[in-house]
């Protein structure tokens, strides 16, 4: 017997390690996919964030993620913002209809008119948020891309997607149930990502 309580302990410590490695895997966070166009740009502080697509069925999806995108850009120290409503005025004058993105000509005269540096669009490729066995899992999958406002030169793009169930842990706790909690988070790590290519790393 005194044999066994070695290898009864050995054994416990694999089964801890199993199960940690497996809520590890269970909950790791699939990264934004960034695409850089530019080799080297100067730190973006100044942005106008352009009406988002909406290309899934729900309903006012795009004004929902984008004002928890620019809620998150708030965040950061430095960084000029254009207002909602400033953008949304050059629409109609640049006879640039709801669901379209400006074109080159079109965003260089958008970002002329706000004097900023670069321009945000994003697209909702997906976004749902279904009741299944009784639990409710949202989905949200976006595409941005980051212009700059003088060429209208792509920068760099960003595609992330996130569903509820990549926070499920032991006994529920920590699920996410909304897709304006899904958003919150997701505009966090595409922030991080961003700041490695030098967005917002403005003098305060």
């Amino acid at each position: 017997m005194s044999g066994w309580r070695p290898f009864k302990k050995l054994l416990m410590r694999y089964a801890v390690l199993v199960l940690f490695l497996n809520l590890i895997t269970a909950c790791a966070a699939p990264l934004p996919e960034l695409q850089r166009f530019v080799s080297d740009t100067e730190p973006i502080c100044s942005v106008a964030v352009l009406p988002f697509v909406n290309d899934s069925k729900f309903d006012q999806g795009e004004i929902v993620v984008q004002r928890i995108m620019v809620a998150g850009l708030t965040e950061f120290p430095g960084l000029k913002i254009a207002g909602e409503g400033d953008v949304r005025k050059l629409y109609p004058e640049l006879r640039i209809f709801p669901g379209e993105q400006p074109d080159i000509k079109q965003m260089q005269i958008i970002g002329s008119r706000l004097e900023v540096q670069a321009l945000i669009a994003g697209k909702i490729v997906e976004m749902s948020q279904e009741t299944k066995d009784g639990e409710i899992n949202p989905v949200l999958e976006i595409h941005l891309q980051v212009f700059d406002a003088q060429s209208g030169q792509t920068l760099w793009t960003t595609f992330h997607r996130r569903d509820g169930h990549d926070f499920r842990k032991l006994m529920h706790f920590g699920l996410i149930n909304t897709v304006s909690e899904l958003a919150k988070i997701m505009a966090e790590e595409i922030y991080l990502e961003w700041q490695n290519e030098g967005f917002a790393l403005c003098e305060k």
